[in-house]
């Protein structure tokens, strides 16, 4: 008996204590989180003594999207943090001050970063797959962006850079035809590219053009601290307004009406699906997959929802397109309707060669598979694909789970590399990649042409599809930084002497609770 009375104590006590830390972990949390970006004492009384003096900012001129003709984002900044401290900030357009609104190919240690652009392959519909499809090619760059891409294209010996020293000079070239591509950074000359339908064929992973705010900590100290921490309380709305100037944008150069607009958001639009994650499916009721992903980012920019409907299998779809009954689908399947039109499709797809890992078969090529029998989903893009080079036998399977459960030790699996990814740490645990390459496959959308607004909103989806992997980025890494630094300062002369009283507070109720509902109840 006293062992169990034991035991019971021991069990409260150790309840108790668990309780008070995660209580006072996210109590400490909470609090830091609601402090850290606050001005200090300090901060607030520099504010108020600093109220008549101008500051200068630098806003680089000529940015689409951040800074154009007085409007975009870094004015939208600038404009709030006045408002919010009644500080006086004089804009100029000469590189002269130490706080500067810019674009550049690098980040300075006390840089913010607002938004991370990335470099694009302008060109040919359908012409680059991978980068050494780019092999004898001339392609033009500017000439201030000229180190960084030759640098990042080191390892393709056969590829002619050719520098410009605007833009203008950089366009008319392409449209002439005197060269046959353009690295430029997206965002940037995104008017240009809207406008002129140039198609981007290759999105470069890594190369990075970055709209920041450059601050020189040395100088004005208290500003500069004033205008990071408004600026991580604001970082939300900069996502917000960047969708919006590039909405606008957008809508400019294709001479969208007002009623246009409204017509987008004005109900919901059906989604047709087949269950097959990681393409597509639900997970907890919630849509998910790589369509979602793209949907996503749609919906973030025009305010459209969906609704999603489940079919079985590709003939359900098909039905469904034939009935008119869904506005858009994304096709992994080959399927064509004359209800619908197709966009785009949405870029090269890479693929891997899987084998188990005791197998010590070894891939170089797709020839290496000649006269085998080869795993692989059914009514995918990517088994046609693969079936016309006509290179092995093919063994389909209508979904991924099926296929993962009559694939052996002697299994050869191709599939895309999204799904591998989505299966490694599980169910191809087992199976490891012995070739990866990528393929133009016609993965794209199916639009319902009778529904006008839906597929006239739809067409940006052209230029969605060739901004996906350019999501906003706001520098969490610096924000990090600061929050450690505040959580370490907070943890020491917060968090520790509160939980050293709270544990005292809570040893009392703990011994009282014992004494009276163990000890006195036995009694």
């Amino acid at each position: 008996m006293k062992n169990n009375k034991k035991k019971k104590k021991s069990i409260i006590i150790v309840f108790a204590i668990i309780i008070i830390l995660v209580s006072g972990f996210l109590g400490t949390l909470y609090y830091i989180t609601s402090t850290v970006n606050n001005y200090s004492y300090s901060e607030k009384k520099w504010i108020s003594e600093n109220t008549d003096t101008t500051y200068d900012v630098y806003v680089e001129p000529s940015l689409p999207i951040f800074s154009n003709n007085g409007k975009g984002v870094y004015y939208e900044y600038l404009n709030a943090l006045k408002e919010d401290t009644g500080l006086n900030l004089n804009i100029v357009t000469t590189d002269t001050s130490n706080i500067k609104l810019v674009n550049k190919n690098y980040v300075g240690n006390d840089d913010i970063v607002i938004y991370k652009d990335h470099f694009i392959v302008v060109g040919e519909k359908d012409t680059v797959n991978k980068l050494t499809d780019l092999g004898g090619k001339t392609v033009g760059v500017l000439e201030s962006d000229s180190e960084t891409i030759s640098l990042y294209l080191t390892a393709y010996k056969n590829i002619n850079i050719k520098s410009f020293n605007s833009y203008n000079e950089l366009s008319t070239e392409f449209d002439n035809k005197s060269i046959s591509y353009m690295i430029v950074p997206m965002y940037k000359y995104i008017n240009d590219i809207v406008t002129n339908d140039y198609e981007i064929v290759y999105h470069l992973d890594g190369l990075y053009s970055y709209y920041c705010l450059e601050l020189n900590e040395e100088d004005n100290a208290d500003l500069v601290s004033i205008m990071k921490k408004f600026y991580y309380r604001w970082e939300n709305k900069a996502k917000s307004n960047i969708n919006e100037y590039f909405l606008d944008i957008y809508y400019t150069a294709k001479n969208y009406t007002e009623i246009e607009k409204e017509s987008i958001t004005n109900e919901d639009f059906i989604v047709g699906y087949i269950e097959n994650l990681p393409y597509e499916g639900k997970i907890r009721s919630n849509f998910t997959g790589l369509t979602n992903t793209y949907l996503s980012k749609f919906a973030d920019m025009t305010g459209v929802t969906y609704k999603y409907i489940e079919y079985k299998d590709t003939k359900e779809l098909n039905d469904a397109l034939s009935n008119k009954k869904i506005d858009l689908a994304l096709n992994y399947y080959s399927l064509s309707n004359d209800n619908y039109t197709s966009s785009r499709t949405l870029g090269p797809t890479e693929y891997v060669v899987l084998a188990h890992v005791d197998n010590n078969i070894v891939v170089n090529s797709l020839y290496s598979l000649v006269n085998m029998k080869v795993s692989m989903l059914s009514n995918m893009n990517l088994k046609y694909n693969m079936a016309s080079k006509n290179l092995f036998e093919i063994k389909d399977f209508a979904t991924v789970k099926t296929m993962i459960k009559n694939i052996d030790k002697d299994s050869i699996v191709i599939i895309e590399k999204e799904v591998y990814d989505y299966y490694k740490d599980s169910s191809l645990k087992n199976y490891s990649i012995r070739l990866i390459e990528s393929v133009k496959l016609n993965n794209s959308f199916l639009l319902n042409k009778s529904n006008t607004a839906f597929n006239k909103s739809l067409l940006l989806i052209k230029v969605l599809e060739l901004t996906i992997c350019s999501f906003v980025y706001f520098s969490s890494a610096t924000f990090f930084t600061s929050f450690l630094v505040s959580f370490l300062d907070v943890f020491i002369f917060f968090y520790l002497p509160s939980q050293i009283i709270i544990i005292h507070f809570y040893c009392c109720y703990i011994f009282f609770f014992y004494k009276y509902f163990i000890v006195y109840k036995k009694v």
